[in-house]
């Protein structure tokens, strides 16, 4: 789920899916969000020949995107820069893998590249396309990867959370004490 704004570059991955050549195979690229860059990324799709496999859907409740991540073989997040991205934790909760920009949170802590998912340039729409590609083509690729994503998240539970809280305070309380 995605606001369409310009740092989302959510032009990016539909530019991407263009170049993957992967709507001539019936794969379809589903963008689920809202915001001011809707018209023109509609218009990108149609210019780029991939408006019948470009399919535009309204934010859904948080309770309902699981359904999502389960009809879904990956998840794009192309962002310019993003905090964290809670879709890459969502999808992976749900077994799906994650192409990610390497100006996300995620990117590095969470996403692993090439082993729960890949990590690109931002902008890059040649590797993004090219990572795509992979995933849709080889299967036990796309499924390593998904096991491996679903694997990682399992082990970010609030007790990891507590647990490296409490290892930050100590570096904090240390660091002070040797001063």
């Amino acid at each position: 789920m995605s606001r369409f704004i310009a740092r989302k570059n959510v032009d990016v991955a539909v530019d991407a899916f263009a170049r993957s050549q992967l709507a001539g195979q019936g794969i379809s690229l589903l963008l689920v969000g809202q915001g001011p860059g809707e018209r023109a990324l509609r218009l990108l799709a149609s210019r780029l020949q991939v408006d019948e496999k470009v399919c535009f859907m309204r934010p859904v409740p948080n309770s309902e995107m699981a359904g999502i991540y389960a009809l879904s073989e990956f998840v794009v997040l192309a962002s310019e820069f993003d905090q964290w991205g809670l879709c890459v934790s969502e999808a992976f909760a749900a077994a799906r893998t994650a192409i990610v920009t390497v100006t996300c949170g995620a990117a590095g802590e969470l996403v692993l590249d090439n082993i729960n998912g890949f990590i690109v340039k931002p902008g890059d729409t040649d590797a993004l396309a090219e990572r795509m590609r992979a995933l849709v083509l080889h299967d036990a690729m796309r499924e390593r990867l998904s096991k491996q994503a679903r694997l990682t998240v399992a082990r970010w539970s609030p007790a990891f959370f507590a647990s490296n809280l409490m290892d930050l305070a100590d570096f904090i309380v240390n660091s002070r004490a040797r001063r």
